[in-house]
C-alpha cells in the first residue's frame, strides 16, 4: 500500500473550468421570445484597444516525452499565461468578431450533413476573423477545451457556452459532499420511501412509504414515532405522492385508490382530518401552495388522466375539522365543485387538462405566480399555468418527456430532466429553445433538486447516480454512486435536501445520509486518501491527472495548484490499477482488478466507452498506440495476456479484436 499524498503548492494565477455544457446563452436573459440568440455582453473595439498592452498571448509549451516538465523561471509565466487563456480569448474579441462567428457557424454545413468545425476549420475560421491575435497552440487548446465530448467538431452553442462561463474562475471545485462520513440508516419502512421532508419548527424528519407507513425522525436520524396509516383506512391502497404541510402542520397523502386523506400526524394522538374520494383518475403527484393569497391555501395534484387538480381551502377549514366525525371529514368532488363550496364547506375543488399522458410532478412557484406540471408525452412535456382558468399556459416539447423539473432562484431557470437523460435549463419566459443543457448521466433522470443558497443542481437517476452540478458555470461540480443494494426495488425512490442541516438525505427503503463538507479551503492540498497510482502530467491542458486505489481521479491545475475536477469510483469497488493517455492527450484509459477498461473525458468524468477484458484479472499497464490510420488500446495483466482494442467510437461491442498468449520462456512473467 502506497502511503497518503500530501501537496503543498505556490499558487501563480487560476485556472478556467471545464466546459461540458451545450448552451444557448442568451435565452436565459432574452426578454424577447422571437429572438434565436443573443451574445454575451462585450465592450466595444474601442473599449478593446484602450486597454490592450503587450503581445498576444505567449504560445503553450512544445511535447514532452513524458514525466513533469521542468518549469523555469521564464517559462511559469507561460504556464500561468495559458492556465487562464481563456480570458486571453476573451481581450481580443469584441461584439463585431462574436456576430462574425456566430453566422460563420450557422452557415458552415459539413459533406455529411453535420454542423460544427473540425480542428482545421476551427483554426482557419478563428484566425481570419480575430487577424492573428491567437497562436497557432492557443487555438488547438481552445479548440480542445471546448469540444469536451471529444466527438472532433465543436458548435456555436458549445463555444458560446464555454465562453460565457469558462472565464469564471472556480472556487468550488471541490467536493461538494463528504462520501467518507455518509451513513445509511434502517427503518421500519418495508416498501419504497415517496417523500422525505424536514419540519423546521419540530425540528424532525419525516418519511413517507408507498405501503402507508410514516416515521418522524431526530435530526442525527433516530427514529422517534412510527405511524401506520392503516389505523385510520384498514384498505387503504398504495401511496403515490405525499407533502407535508408546513403552516398547517398536516400531512397529505394520495393513493391509488383514488383518494386524497390529510392527517394530523403531530398531536399526541394522530387522526384523520379529510379524505377526498371517488376521484375520476388516480391522483400521482401532489404540491402544496401555502398562503396563496390571505386567505386560502392550495394543494395541487395531478394524475394519471393527464389533469391537474386545485383543491382550494380557508384557514377555517381545519379550525372546523378538530374532532373524528365522519360527516366532517368525508367529501367528494362534486359536492366541492360547486359555486358556492368554498364559502358552505371552506374548500372548493377544480381540474384541468393539461396532459395527453400521466402528470410525473405538478408544483406551484410563487416567484412566477403559476403552476409547473411534466409528463412523459413529446408534445406538452412541460405547461406553465395560471391558476386562473381563463388564462392561456404555455408549453414546452421535449423528446421522450420530462420526468421531473425544480426552480433555480439565481440563475432563474426551471431545471428539467428526463428519459433521454439531459438536464435542460429553461428560461421560464422564454421556451422556444432551452436556454442550456448539462449531459453526463447514463440513465433516466428521475429526480432534481436545487440548493438555492448556493445556487446548485442536484440530479438523480435510475441506476443511483446523483450528480452535483454549478447552476452559474454549468459545471459538474460531484458524482455520487450508491453501490449498496436496495430491496424490494434496487432504485433511490426519494431525495431531500436539508439546508438547515447541511446534508442529503436519499431514501429507498432505508435513509441515507450525505453530510455536506464542513471545510471548503484547505492551505494544503490533501489529494487523495488512498495510495497513488498514477500522475500525469498533460502538456496540452497544462494540467496533471492523478488517480488513487480508491477508484478517485482528480485533474489539478499545474500553475495554481487548484484541483479543477474529481470524480470517484471509476471501475466500482474495485482499484484503478493503470492509467494512460490517447495519443490527443484528451481522453484517459484507465484499468483495474475488474475485466473492464474504460476511455474517459476526464474533464467532466464521463464514460466514453468500456472494453472488455476475457477474464477478470488485474491489469497491470494499458498503452494506446498509433500505427498509420489505425488506433488501438493495448492492456496487459497477470494473465499474461495483451488484450488489444481498435480506437472506433462507433464500435457496437467493446470486445478485443485480437487476444495475444504470452508463451515461452520467461514470456510475460513479470
Amino acid at each position: 500500500m502506497l502511503p497518503t499524498v500530501q501537496v503543498a503548492w505556490a499558487p501563480q494565477s487560476g485556472s478556467p473550468e471545464p466546459s461540458h455544457t451545450h448552451a444557448n446563452p442568451g435565452a436565459a436573459h432574452d426578454p424577447s421570445p422571437d429572438r434565436e440568440l443573443s451574445l454575451p455582453k462585450l465592450a466595444t473595439q474601442g473599449e478593446k484597444d484602450g486597454e490592450r498592452s503587450g503581445p498576444a498571448g505567449a504560445s503553450a509549451e512544445g511535447k514532452h516525452s513524458g514525466g513533469l516538465p521542468s518549469v523555469m523561471e521564464g517559462s511559469k509565466k507561460k504556464v500561468a499565461r495559458t492556465a487562464n487563456f481563456n480570458s486571453d480569448v476573451q481581450q481580443y474579441m469584441n461584439i463585431s468578431h462574436f456576430e462574425q462567428l456566430m453566422l460563420t457557424f450557422q452557415q458552415h454545413v459539413n459533406e455529411d450533413g453535420s454542423t460544427g468545425f473540425d480542428i482545421d476549420k476551427f483554426r482557419e475560421v478563428f484566425g481570419r476573423i480575430l487577424g492573428g491575435n491567437l497562436s497557432f497552440d492557443q487555438m488547438t487548446m481552445l479548440f480542445m477545451k471546448i469540444d469536451a465530448n471529444s466527438d472532433g467538431t465543436v458548435d456555436w452553442d458549445e463555444f458560446s457556452t464555454y465562453m460565457m462561463t469558462g472565464a469564471m474562475e472556480g472556487d468550488d471545485m471541490h467536493d461538494v459532499f463528504d462520501e467518507r462520513i455518509r451513513k445509511l440508516f434502517n427503518s421500519p419502512h418495508k416498501d419504497m420511501i415517496k417523500r422525505i421532508d424536514f419540519i423546521q419548527k419540530e425540528r424532525k424528519y419525516i418519511s413517507v412509504s408507498r405501503e402507508g407507513t410514516v416515521c418522524l425522525w431526530a435530526p442525527n436520524l433516530r427514529l422517534q414515532r412510527l405511524i401506520n396509516t392503516k389505523d385510520f383506512i384498514p384498505r387503504l391502497s398504495w401511496v403515490s405522492d405525499a407533502v407535508f404541510m408546513h403552516d398547517q402542520s398536516k400531512l397529505v397523502l394520495v393513493t391509488d385508490d383514488r383518494q386524497l386523506c390529510i392527517y394530523d400526524v403531530l398531536s399526541i394522538k394522530p387522526r384523520l382530518v379529510a379524505v377526498l374520494s371517488e376521484l375520476e383518475f388516480n391522483p400521482l403527484c401532489l404540491a402544496y401552495a401555502g398562503h396563496y393569497d390571505e386567505e386560502k391555501d392550495i394543494i395541487l395534484f395531478g394524475d394519471d388522466g393527464g389533469y391537474v387538480n386545485v383543491l382550494t381551502f380557508t384557514r377555517k377549514f381545519f379550525l372546523e375539522n378538530t374532532t373524528d366525525s365522519e360527516a366532517s371529514r368525508q367529501l367528494t368532488p362534486s359536492k366541492l365543485s360547486k359555486r358556492d363550496s368554498l364559502r358552505k364547506n371552506n374548500m372548493s375543488f377544480y381540474r384541468r387538462k393539461m396532459h395527453n399522458d400521466w402528470v410525473n410532478k405538478v408544483q406551484y412557484y410563487q416567484e412566477m405566480n403559476a403552476f409547473v406540471s411534466c409528463s412523459p408525452e413529446n408534445t406538452n412535456s412541460l405547461i406553465i399555468g395560471d391558476l386562473e382558468r381563463s388564462k392561456q399556459v404555455r408549453r414546452v416539447n421535449v423528446p421522450k418527456g420530462i420526468k421531473c423539473f425544480d426552480f433555480c432562484r439565481r440563475p432563474s431557470f426551471l431545471v428539467t430532466g428526463g428519459a433521454d437523460k439531459i438536464i435542460r435549463l429553461w428560461n421560464p419566459y422564454v421556451l422556444s429553445k432551452p436556454a442550456g443543457s448539462l449531459h453526463g448521466h447514463n440513465a433516466v433522470i428521475v429526480n432534481m433538486l436545487v440548493n438555492h443558497e448556493v445556487g446548485h443542481i442536484i440530479s438523480l437517476s435510475d441506476d443511483k447516480v446523483i450528480k452535483v452540478w454549478n447552476a452559474r458555470t454549468l459545471n459538474c461540480l460531484q458524482t455520487l454512486m450508491d453501490k449498496i443494494p436496495h430491496r424490494p426495488e434496487n432504485i433511490i425512490s426519494a431525495m431531500h435536501f436539508d439546508s438547515k442541516n447541511g446534508q442529503l438525505i436519499t431514501g429507498s427503503s432505508k435513509l441515507e445520509a450525505w453530510p455536506l463538507y464542513r471545510s471548503l479551503k484547505h492551505t494544503v492540498a490533501r489529494s487523495h486518501d488512498t495510495g497513488l497510482v498514477a500522475a500525469m502530467f498533460n502538456e496540452n491542458f497544462h494540467q496533471v491527472v492523478s488517480g488513487c486505489q480508491n477508484g478517485t481521479v482528480s485533474i489539478w491545475d499545474l500553475a495554481s495548484g487548484d484541483k479543477i475536477f474529481q470524480f470517484h469510483n471509476a471501475h466500482g469497488k474495485f482499484e484503478i490499477t493503470a492509467m494512460c493517455f490517447d495519443q490527443s492527450r484528451r481522453r484517459l484509459i484507465t484499468g483495474s482488478r475488474d475485466d473492464v477498461v474504460k476511455i474517459w473525458n476526464f474533464n467532466n468524468g464521463q464514460i466514453l466507452r468500456k472494453m472488455n477484458k476475457t477474464v477478470p484479472i488485474e491489469t497491470t499497464d494499458v498503452i494506446y498506440v498509433e500505427m498509420g490510420s489505425n488506433r488501438y488500446i493495448i492492456a496487459v495483466g497477470w494473465d499474461r495476456k495483451l488484450h488489444i482494442y481498435i480506437d472506433d467510437p462507433d464500435a457496437d461491442d467493446g470486445d478485443p479484436v485480437r487476444v495475444l498468449n504470452g508463451g515461452g520462456s520467461g514470456a510475460h512473467r513479470g
